[in-house]
């Protein structure tokens, strides 16, 4: 039964791809107008998270447990960002996150590879790491386009991106309702060391591995969960992006509109044939 669900999973998810999937040019254009960074960020970053949750799928098919969780654990990051990406564009109406992504993104990555160059030959023992200027002045210095931003400017633009940056700005747009954690937080912070151990070799992760070799129950469920979590996941934000551009990008769009509820009809037949076949527990 539960394999089964993840094939019905599986089946839905093709059925929204196939309404999803060819409107992807469309969605360019409409977002191209008030919104163009911001608008194609959110469509790349569901395509990523599409191709992730195939992935995922496949090596959940050939038995390879380890890797699935690795891989599930990029979902997760690329739905993190999907998640403040679109809360920004919702909140604030504008292009700004897009335009911060697309223009500082290059140095943040730029920034890690410079901290990585500066730890080996801090090795080394150069002396390089102490001389070596910050990646954010030197990438200003070099880049006059970037002149209009302080070197302090720049170092904010790019740590807005940070995993816990991200959390928190969402989790204040979005409170915990009552005592428990919301569940986004419990999804970024509770699960993603567990995953983490996957992506660091560490112990935990190797201890999983062993009972899933084993045939541990408790184990095998979580990788059905991860499996079916990555379609839900991708369904998701499909349908949550057509509402934002209907809402907020193309405003009325009559062609968005009919793609989302196409989706929403299409998860709710999933719904239905679920419920049919898992009967209510007669009560006592």
């Amino acid at each position: 039964m539960v394999m089964e669900n993840i094939k019905e999973l599986q089946a839905a998810d093709a059925k929204i791809n196939k309404v999803f999937l060819p409107l992807v040019p469309k969605l360019h254009h409409y977002g191209s107008s008030e919104y163009p960074k911001t608008a194609f960020l959110l469509v790349q970053l569901v395509l990523i998270l599409d191709s992730i949750k195939q992935s995922v799928f496949n090596l959940y098919e050939a038995g390879q447990m380890y890797s699935a969780t690795i891989l599930y654990r990029a979902l997760i990051e690329h739905l993190l960002k999907w998640h403040y990406v679109s809360t920004h564009l919702c909140e604030d109406r504008n292009d700004q996150v897009g335009i911060d992504y697309w223009t500082f993104a290059v140095v943040y990555d730029g920034f890690k590879q410079s901290n990585a160059y500066k730890r080996m030959f801090a090795f080394h023992e150069t002396g390089m790491e102490t001389e070596k200027p910050t990646v954010f002045k030197l990438f200003r210095d070099y880049n006059p386009e970037y002149a209009q931003w302080s070197v302090k400017e720049i170092k904010e633009k790019c740590n807005q991106f940070e995993r816990w940056e991200m959390i928190k700005y969402i989790n204040s747009k979005r409170p915990s309702k009552g005592k428990a954690p919301s569940p986004f937080l419990q999804i970024h912070s509770l699960l993603y060391p567990d995953l983490s151990s996957f992506l660091h070799a560490g112990y935990s992760a190797y201890e999983s591995l062993i009972k899933y070799i084993k045939d541990d129950d408790e184990e095998r469920a979580k990788l059905r969960t991860r499996v079916e979590f990555s379609f839900i996941f991708s369904v998701a934000v499909k349908r949550e992006t057509l509402d934002i551009f209907y809402g907020i990008i193309s405003p009325n769009n009559t062609i968005i509109k009919e793609a989302w509820e196409n989706i929403k009809q299409i998860e709710q037949e999933y719904k239905e044939a679920k419920d049919v076949k898992t009967p209510p527990v007669p009560e006592d």
